[in-house]
This record gives C-alpha cells, structure tokens and sequence, in this order.
C-alpha cells in the first residue's frame, strides 16, 4: 500500500484543494517523507494526534481521514494512518489484519482501569521471545485472570510477530506491566519486579539506573518486592506518597534464595545477593509508599527490610501492622526521613552502620520497642514513640528507645503515653540526647526505671519528665524510678533538664519555685583544679586518685563513702615531693578514718605518685570494696 506510516513514500500537501477560505491563497505543493514528518513530531505530536483530536474521517475525495489531526487537514496523504483505540491488552491481542508498523492506542492496560495504557506498534519482524508482558506484547500469549498473573511474562513463542510498547518516558511506570489496585489483583509484586527488569535494560549499562514508578492506589503482593540491581546500583522506587500509595502483602511468603540471608518474609526488601559477595547494594532510593498486610498475617513479617544498602535515601515511608515495621541494618550513609510506623509489635530499627542522618522518624502505637538503634555510629537523627510498649506480656513494659552499643550518636528524642522504660542506654560511648520530653506515661505493673544506664558516656540536654507522670494514679506513679544504673563505669549528666516530682533524687523543682536544671554522675571530673572522683577501696589493688603533674600541693577536701557510715578527714595540704613514687615503698597518708563517728584507723591510707604523673592511692588492709567519693583541690 503506499500511504502506510512506515513506508517512504511521500506525502502530498495538497493546500489549494483544502483551503476554502475566501481571500487566502493557495500553498505550493511540497513533498514531505512520512518519516521525517513522524521524527519531528515526535511522540508528544502522535499523542496529540490520539487524544487531542477525533479520528473519524472521511473526506471530500471518499478517503479515510488524516490520522494526524493536529496538523493541518490538507496532509491527507496519510490517509490509511488512522490509529485505532482498543480498551486492554487483551483487546489488543485479539486484532487481526495489522500491516507491519501499524500503531494501536491502548486505553488502559486492564479494561476500566485507566492505567497502563500506551501507544503499541505491530511488527512483524520482532521475535515472540522477548515478550515481557509490558514492553513486548506476544498475541499469542491469553492474558491471565488476576490469580495466575504473574505467569504472563515469560516468553513462550520464537517466531515473528510482536506488539511493542511506544514509550521513551526515562521512567519505567510499574503499570505498564499491569499493576493494577482491583483487590484480586495479588501479583502487583511481579509486575513491579518485571518494571524493574525494564528499568535495568533502558538504563544501557549507566550507573544511575532509571527509577521504577507506582501509582495512586492500595495494590496487593503475593512475593516480597526484591529491589533489583545494576552495576552495584539500586533501581529506585518511587511511589506518590505514603497517603497515596499502599502495597499490601497477602502472604508470609519469604525473599527467594540468591541471598545469602533466609526466610524474611517483608514486603519491600534490599540485600546484596550472593553472586554479589561482600559487595554492597549502592544508590538506593525509596520513597512515598505505605506498606502493610492483611488483616489475617497483622503483626508478621517485616514492612521494609534493608541490610548492607549504604548511601542510600529512603523517605516518606510508611509501615502498617507488622511484627518489624522498618528495619535498616549496616545501611552506613543513608538518609532516612518521614518514617512512619504505626501499630506495628516493634516499630523503627536503625540498626548498625555509620554517618546515617534523618529526621520525623516516628513509631506510633507500636507494642514493644518503638524505636531501635542498636550499633549506630557518627549519626544524627531526631526520634519519636507514641502510645507504644504496650504489650503486657511484660509488667514492665519495653524501651521507648534502644541505645545499645551507640557510639558517637546525638538524637532528639521525646516520648508519649509510653509504656515503660524511655531510654535503654547500654555500652555505649559520645550519646548525646537533646531536647524532647517524656510525657504522660502509662501504668506498668512493676518497678521500671525511665532510664536504665550500663556502663555508658551520654548526656541529656533540655530534656523534660516534669509532666511524665501526671497521667497516672499515687500507686501508679510510685512504680516508676528516674535512674537505674548497672555497674560502676558509666558517667553521665542531665544539663537543663526537668525531672518529676516523683523522684526525690532529681525532681522538676524545689521549694515549688525554682527549677533543677544539672544532675550529674561520674567516676572522674576535673574543673579549674577541683577534682571528683569515685574510687572503690580495696587493698588488692591501687587505684588513680587524680592527676598532679601539674601541681605542687593537693588538698583532699572530702572523703565520704555513700554506701556505709565511712569518711576520711585529712587535716592538712599535701606536698606532692613528700609522696613516694615507689609503689613498692608507699607513703601512708595522714588521713583519719571514721566508722559510725568514731576514730577508726585499722585501714590507713597509702599513696605513690606514678611516672603517669597520677596519685595512686588505696587502704593498707581491708577496703570492704566500698566506694569513696573523694573531692579534691590542687
């Protein structure tokens, strides 16, 4: 035929036969290739031409109308150009006739969804096997019902015969491979995974893979969502936000077996494979989708699941109804903003990894602990629990925030209608916790301490728990307690900070008026020449006292033990050149020991002074392992 759109044949511009109007005059005839007109239409003029403009025609001559409706009626000499509209695949499918290069305007992927439909081009030359059920469409391939949805993209013919989606879009939509929000549709998981195989071929080998897109629209999965990579880079996820998008896993259905990990049931979920090695997953992105399950699998699995993916942004995500709402792990680098987890048993893991940074990270009404931070390193994050640790399997309820093995982390956190402890802080180094408060706490059924420390360095600063408690009834009130520490080697201080009137060791005011603002605790500190140290005396063993090396004399002004009615009194100023420095020859200081107020000198102090430049001290005999708190001027 010679008006076919593939052809290159020209097409005649026959102006004095259109223009009616009277007065105008007539173009001059011009010849124009059907395929330079196409190239500069481009795809944006073709898809003007389908829904801009009708394509029913019939003109003048008794010819079928221009299929180019944008452009001028007097290039009718693409007359046999019309695009036909068909309402799915698998209307599309079912034509017959086609002539090589004819082109089809798919509404929608699914009948009556209006999504997923495109511009589709016969050809007869492409092979059958690289239908993809999106990009490649095989007519001999049935579309399968929603239940069996994911066998339609394998390939299964060889010969010739295709029809091939017309998109260049630098986005590869999740829709084109017929993700669809019908509630029977329960394999939107493989058609985001074969959109991701897409995004991985259109991006030629580039380090910044093309992203993969959702749509508005609660879609539900069957398999976990395994985020493909290419060249060590995440294919980005993107969906419209987690108010917008929902994916909603139907089964416990575990992650396939190219990892190296086993049996994590989770919707989203970002991993090196196996093949990958040691190799870390680069560059991922997610962003702006709520996961979750249903009804029937609440409180399993996890929502979103990453580990070994550093360098990474993952923002507006929400997390509905699992057992582990988010989890990160070793993901060093990441950016983690606008997390959102919500009625999940544990809420929020950033777990391991270093320099990770984020902000409105949010566990709310989750039952045990809402937020974990075990093994976080050089990180900034600001953190917040809501109604959560209310599981009562445990009297004591769960940490509102789990600070174990933290070094170098600065958070601001606050708590509400918390269920037991606020801050599990254990072995850990440079915690600094800013600003927020603890209010309205719910009732647990035991002791339960707000903080419990275990050989850890922090500080709070303009922290408050002034209104922690003024939810609860006397008795209630009575079963929570400020500080539990652990061991003796933590040091840590409240610097502007609230406490409750609950408390009596650190309560928010005193005489009703003034408020508390410092509460302290340390083995050691030194301030302009005034030293505090703890020192637990025991004869076995010498023990560092304080610094000298830069003084001559030293003052002890207090020797008190906290534990017994123990205290030493030394009268005068020490000269540092009159102390030994053999600890094999001590000097025994001229210390007086009281017991119960009565003179007591059956465990004389002796002291040397180390080539370290430290006072050494400990008791001649005896010690009973008590703790001295000595304060001292030099």
């Amino acid at each position: 035929m010679n008006n076919r759109i593939h052809s290159e044949e020209k097409a005649y511009v026959e102006g004095g036969e259109e223009l009616k109007q009277p007065g105008q005059t007539p173009a001059e005839q011009k010849t124009l290739s059907r395929r330079k007109l196409l190239a500069s239409m481009g795809m944006a003029g073709v898809a003007m031409a389908v829904t801009g403009y009708s394509l029913e025609a019939a003109s003048e001559r008794g010819q079928p109308g221009t299929a180019i409706g944008g452009i001028p009626q007097y290039l009718d000499g693409l007359n046999e150009t019309v695009i036909r509209k068909v309402n799915s695949i698998s209307a599309l499918i079912k034509q017959t006739g086609m002539f090589d290069g004819q082109i089809f305007e798919v509404i929608s992927y699914h009948d009556g969804r209006n999504m997923g439909g495109d511009l589709f081009m016969w050809s007869e030359s492409t092979s059958k096997s690289l239908h993809d059920g999106g990009y490649f469409i095989d007519p001999s391939i049935f579309v399968p019902g929603f239940a069996t949805f994911n066998t339609y993209y394998t390939a299964q013919n060889t010969t010739g015969g295709v029809w091939v989606r017309l998109n260049n879009d630098s986005e590869v939509a999740a829709e084109n491979y017929g993700l669809n929000d019908d509630q029977a549709m329960v394999w939107n998981c493989a058609a985001i995974m074969k959109a991701q195989n897409r995004a991985a071929i259109v991006s030629n080998g580039l380090a910044t893979p093309k992203p993969v897109t959702l749509p508005s629209g609660l879609f539900q999965t069957t398999d976990p969502i395994e985020i493909a990579v290419i060249n060590s880079r995440a294919i980005p996820l993107i969906g419209k936000g987690r108010f917008n998008t929902e994916l909603r896993k139907t089964t416990n259905n575990p992650i396939s077996n190219k990892y190296p990990v086993s049996g994590i049931d989770a919707v989203v979920f970002v991993h090196p494979t196996t093949a990958m090695g040691s190799a870390g997953v680069f560059g991922e992105h997610i962003q702006g989708m709520t996961l979750s399950r249903t009804a029937a699998l609440h409180k399993t699995g996890f929502g979103y699941y990453a580990k070994g993916s550093p360098i990474a942004t993952r923002r507006d995500i929400g997390c509905t109804g699992h057992e582990y709402g988010y989890w990160q792990d070793d993901c060093w680098m990441s950016q983690v903003n606008q997390i959102y987890a919500v009625t999940c048993k544990n809420g929020i893991a950033i777990r391991g990894g270093t320099s990770v940074t984020g902000a409105n990270i949010y566990a709310d009404r989750c039952e045990q602990i809402a937020i974990d931070l075990r093994g976080l390193t050089y990180s900034t994050l600001t953190v917040h629990a809501d109604g959560c640790g209310t599981d009562t399997t445990s009297n004591t309820g769960y940490p509102a925030f789990n600070l174990q093995f933290v070094k170098g982390c600065t958070i601001t956190a606050s708590t509400e209608r918390h269920r037991g402890t606020d801050f599990f802080i254990q072995y850990c180094d440079g915690l600094v916790v800013n600003g927020g408060r603890s209010l309205n706490a719910k009732a647990v059924s035991a002791s339960t301490p707000k903080i419990f420390i275990q050989d850890a360095v922090m500080q709070f600063n303009g922290y408050s728990w002034r209104y922690a408690l003024d939810s609860l009834t006397a008795d209630e009130k009575a079963l929570y307690t400020f500080v539990q520490e652990v061991g003796m080697n933590s040091a840590w201080s409240f610097n502007e900070c609230q406490g409750n009137a609950q408390w009596n060791n650190f309560p928010a005011q005193v005489a009703d008026t003034a408020y508390i603002g410092s509460y302290k605790k340390s083995r050691y500190s030194e301030d302009s020449g005034l030293v505090k140290a703890t020192l637990l005396h025991n004869s076995g063993t010498w023990k560092k006292l304080c610094y000298v090396a830069n003084t001559t004399h030293i003052k002890v002004l207090s020797c008190i033990c906290p534990a017994s009615p123990r205290y030493y009194d030394f009268p005068a100023v020490m000269n540092k050149a009159a102390i030994s420095s053999d600890s094999a020859n001590p000097t025994t200081l001229t210390a007086q020991q009281y017991t119960n107020g009565v003179a007591d000198n059956a465990q004389p102090l002796q002291a040397y002074i180390g080539a370290d430049g430290w006072l050494y001290i400990k008791p001649s005999a005896g010690g009973a392992n008590y703790d001295f708190r000595y304060v001292i001027a030099k």
